[in-house]
């Protein structure tokens, strides 16, 4: 059976961050970067943060 593919790999910073606080209590920005980076080890974290934290609250 081949390894399931994360739909989340097709996301940008912004929508992991607003679709996993929507989907999980308390997802903060720290967790979104954690979890766009792990699955683009090439990103880079500064910008990823950059772009969540320019969302208007």
């Amino acid at each position: 059976m081949p390894d399931k593919i994360d739909h989340r790999a097709a996301y940008c910073p912004t929508q992991m961050f607003v679709i996993g606080s929507r989907m999980v209590d308390g997802y903060s920005v720290e967790d979104a970067v954690r979890d766009y980076v792990s699955l683009h080890p090439d990103a880079d974290e500064g910008s990823a943060r950059a772009e969540i934290e320019a969302i208007p609250r």
